[in-house]
C-alpha cells in the first residue's frame, strides 16, 4: 500500500505553508496549532483508507481475457477484451493497466480503464493489438490498483491472466 499523490503533496503543501508562516510568525500558537491539526486529520482519513483495502487481494477480483484470433504472424491484428469482476460486496474504485510483451503494439483503444466497480458493474476494456515480432506474445498480467473514498491510498494487485 501507498499514498497517492494527490494526498503527498498535501501533506507536503500543508507543511511548507505553515512552515514558512511560523517562521514569520515565531512562537505564535494558532500557527503552531494548525499544521498540526491538518496533518492530524490527513493522517486519520489515511488510516481509514488502510483499514478499508487491506484486506484486498488477488482473489477479490476475477479476470476474463479473450484474444480473438489468438494465433498471429507478423503485422497482424487482433481484438483483446478483458472484463474484470469483483468478488466483494462494497464499491471501489479503481484503476486497471494490462500490460503488453515486447512484440505487441495497441492498434486501436486503451488498455487502461479507472472508474467505480461492485459486484452489478464490471469493468471492460476492449482494444486491438499488433504484432511487430515474432516468438511467444503475451497479453498480462493486469495490474488492477484501488484506492479508497479519498483517494489518498492505493494498493497494486498483479492478477495473472
Amino acid at each position: 500500500m501507498k499514498l497517492t499523490r494527490r494526498a503527498i503533496r498535501t501533506y507536503q503543501y500543508t507543511v511548507l505553508f505553515f512552515s514558512i508562516v511560523s517562521l514569520i510568525l515565531i512562537n505564535h500558537p494558532t500557527i503552531f496549532l494548525t499544521p498540526v491539526f491538518v496533518i492530524l486529520t490527513l493522517t486519520l482519513y489515511v488510516l481509514r483508507g488502510i483499514r478499508k483495502i487491506r484486506k484486498l487481494s488477488g482473489e477479490c477480483f476475477e479476470v476474463f481475457l479473450s484474444i480473438c484470433p489468438n494465433i498471429l504472424s507478423i503485422g497482424d491484428k487482433s481484438k483483446v477484451r478483458v472484463c474484470v469482476e469483483s468478488k466483494i460486496e462494497d464499491r471501489l474504485k479503481i484503476e486497471i493497466s494490462i500490460m503488453l510483451s515486447g512484440g505487441l503494439k495497441i492498434d486501436s483503444g486503451e488498455a487502461n480503464w479507472s472508474g467505480v466497480i461492485d459486484p452489478k458493474n464490471n469493468a471492460t476494456l476492449e482494444f486491438t493489438v499488433k504484432v511487430e515480432k515474432s516468438g511467444l506474445l503475451e497479453v498480462g498480467p493486469v495490474i488492477i490498483i484501488a484506492k479508497d473514498d479519498f483517494e489518498l491510498v492505493c494498493k497494486d494487485i498483479n492478477v495473472d491472466s
